[in-house]
């Protein structure tokens, strides 16, 4: 079992590589890209191979593909590109047994409605100033003027006709209200510096439609595809990250803690950092192997099962097998935030000025007719949280003994 102070790559970059992904050398930027796109096809190939097919946690089970998980596997192969060739063909086996849709996203909505919507929304958001509180968040970020950029990944998809038949349109309401909040808070740090802030954001469920109107309102929509990663391209010493909900079950921190260090990150928290009597998850297994055509294949990401398939006692069916419940976790995520201070709960934080998320849009998904009124404003997870990078003085200041 490899030591805590181990850290995920593995063979799978020599040491030059390894060196150019974590160095700031500008000269080797195209260089570290490609390694970044390497680094990140790997860790998220399960949930992100070509043609944009998502495999379904019980994928291998359905195929027939017994996966067999070493719990120790908390490093990368050496992988080579034929070797990621033989991974993506076990995926398409996989895929070809299961019944799972491979369209792409599509929401069923225009470009213009959805300008429509935002546009709407945006007017009750803003209205008489509502949304200045949000620029507490900005504040709390002594070093806010080294940002020059937002790098947005997983704000989903805006509103959706559940029925083409239909006219009727269901507006998802906190997936809008984070999109605002975003906003809001770009267009209020643009207002404090003088340099150029750019608003990038990355989701698998955005469709052609979702990009061109978020285009129209001032985000650039990066490529978040098996091979393309822009998101994590994109990502820097000089980015404000955010992934208000869906982080800790994803593979993002992991991937960025290899080769950045983002000013401020909004994120949804791993539970050790929430409640300091947890200690820190053990390091996730990192890749796996499944039997195919006589030989063992190697596939890169988190196991999705814990192990073979076992029999019932007493019944003698397969037991249905279930993905490992405990969130994504590397050691060099922990190295990373140990350079971070969390320095707001945005689940807690004063929304009483904000617009009720359940009145920005007359079609909105649902409107609670009693509870907390409160609540209802709320657009983050409960485990969300800001990050602010310690300045280097409060660094040397906490390594200093005593």
């Amino acid at each position: 079992m490899p030591t805590r102070a181990s850290p995920p790559l593995g063979d799978m970059f020599t040491p030059d590589e390894k060196r150019v992904l974590r160095g700031r050398d500008q000269r080797r930027t195209r260089d570290k890209d490609r390694l970044i796109v390497r680094l990140a096809d790997a860790f998220t190939f399960r949930r992100a191979p070509r043609r944009r097919w998502q495999p379904p946690f019980n994928c291998f089970e359905k195929a027939a593909l017994p996966e067999v998980t070493d719990l120790f596997h908390h490093e990368l192969p050496a992988l080579s590109h034929s070797d990621f060739t033989k991974a993506n063909e076990v995926m398409d086996r996989a895929r070809s047994r299961i019944s799972q849709d491979t369209a792409p996203a599509y929401s069923g909505l225009t470009a213009d409605e959805l300008v429509e919507i935002l546009q709407t929304s945006q007017d009750v958001w803003t209205k008489d100033g509502r949304d200045r509180c949000l620029t507490a968040i900005i504040n709390s970020i002594p070093n806010y003027a080294e940002i020059n950029k937002f790098v947005c990944i997983g704000l989903s998809e805006i509103a959706v006709r559940l029925d083409p038949r239909t006219e009727k349109v269901t507006v998802l309401s906190r997936c809008l209200a984070q999109h605002l909040a975003v906003m809001t808070m770009v267009r209020y740090l643009r207002g404090l510096v003088s340099h150029k802030i750019d608003l990038f954001a990355a989701d698998w469920s955005y469709d052609t439609p979702h990009q061109q109107a978020l285009d129209s309102l001032g985000f650039k929509v990066l490529n978040a595809c098996y091979g393309s990663q822009e998101h994590f391209t994109a990502i820097d010493d000089n980015t404000m990250l955010i992934s208000f909900s869906i982080a800790d079950f994803e593979s993002i921190l992991p991937i960025v803690s290899e080769y950045a260090r983002p000013v401020a990150i909004i994120y949804d928290a791993y539970d050790y950092l929430i409640n300091k009597s947890h200690s820190r998850p053990p390091p996730s297994p990192i890749w796996s192997r499944v039997r195919y055509n006589d030989s063992w294949v190697t596939i890169p990401g988190p196991p999705l099962v814990r192990r073979r398939a076992t029999m019932i006692p007493g019944i003698g069916g397969l037991a249905t097998q279930m993905p490992p419940c405990l969130p994504f976790y590397t050691e060099s995520t922990g190295q990373m935030l140990d350079e971070y201070d969390v320095t707001m709960d945005l689940y807690k934080f004063d929304v009483k000025g904000l617009a009720n998320r359940f009145e920005l849009h007359p079609d909105i998904d649902h409107r609670p007719s009693s509870g907390d009124k409160e609540k209802q404003k709320h657009f983050v997870s409960k485990n969300s949280r800001l990050f602010v990078r310690k300045t280097e003085e409060n660094m040397n200041k906490n390594s200093r003994p005593g």
